[in-house]
């Protein structure tokens, strides 16, 4: 794992056009990660998106899948505050066959253009997982590897504590590291591409969770989105699966601009 993070160090400076040579590195490090953050006037204030997803069958059997989440956001020149809530629920000839719903909050307090503080706090609630539900609380601290007009790439380490209820099986808790990768480009005037790998360690479990999306403004503040999830636990008790996919399309509304950034 050290290993891995050196690497991608290294490529994010790279990337940054940090020379990696002995002048390059004297340099960086006359480089202070606290300065006054810059942020765009367009980006200050309250947003949010809201999306919607709805399917239903009826032949030799009846199916119904519902997906929704709400994304409210609110930014100052060194705050940035964040609240997403998710929910997905499938069933089957009226047999419920997935059911899951998702929260969390992170607040980031900005020490300069690339850099910040952070909390987090999340919680999943999933019947048809290995665990019942699992919530976390994490401080810790971002940086922007990458930022250019369509791309943006953030790293985010952080340590905390892990709650879980195993499906079947009995509570744990321990203290837990956190680490998150997230990547968003826009390749078209219309169209974005937005992909999370989060990696969340404890005790009793290494939980996994990657996110992908991608979105196309059909008119005004209105988008279609196709989404996919994949989650694994890597312990579980025995006859609960290990691993859980999601796949999404969706309609989504936005207002405000601090999703621009």
């Amino acid at each position: 794992m050290s290993l891995l993070l050196a690497a991608m160090l290294a490529t994010s400076l790279v990337g940054a056009g940090v020379n990696l040579g002995p002048a390059g590195l004297a340099s960086f490090a006359n480089y202070s990660l606290i300065q006054d953050p810059e942020k765009q006037p367009e980006n200050l204030g309250f947003g949010g998106k809201f999306t919607l997803g709805y399917l239903a069958t009826n032949s030799m059997t009846s199916s119904t899948s519902f997906n929704a989440e709400v994304l409210l956001g609110y930014n100052t020149l060194l705050w940035q505050h964040r609240l997403t809530l998710q929910a997905v629920y499938s069933s089957v000839d009226s047999t419920t066959v997935a059911e899951q719903y998702f929260g969390a909050w992170q607040s980031n307090r900005l020490l300069s253009e690339r850099s910040y503080v952070f909390g987090y706090a999340g919680y999943i609630h999933d019947r048809f997982s290995g665990y019942v539900y699992q919530g976390s609380a994490v401080v810790g601290y971002g940086i922007k590897a990458l930022e250019t007009k369509s791309q943006e790439l953030k790293f985010e380490l952080g340590a905390g504590w892990t709650r879980a209820k195993e499906n079947g099986g009995s509570t744990l808790s321990s203290a837990a590291a956190r680490l998150r990768e997230i990547y968003s480009w826009s390749f078209g005037e219309s169209s974005s591409l937005a992909q999370s790998l989060t990696l969340e360690k404890s005790s009793f479990n290494l939980y996994s969770r990657f996110d992908t999306k991608v979105t196309a403004q059909l008119i005004g503040n209105l988008a279609f989105v196709v989404a996919y999830t994949i989650q694994h636990n890597s312990h579980v008790t025995l006859g609960n699966p290990h691993t859980t996919s999601i796949t999404s399309i969706s309609l989504q509304y936005v207002f405000g601009g601090i999703f621009t950034e």
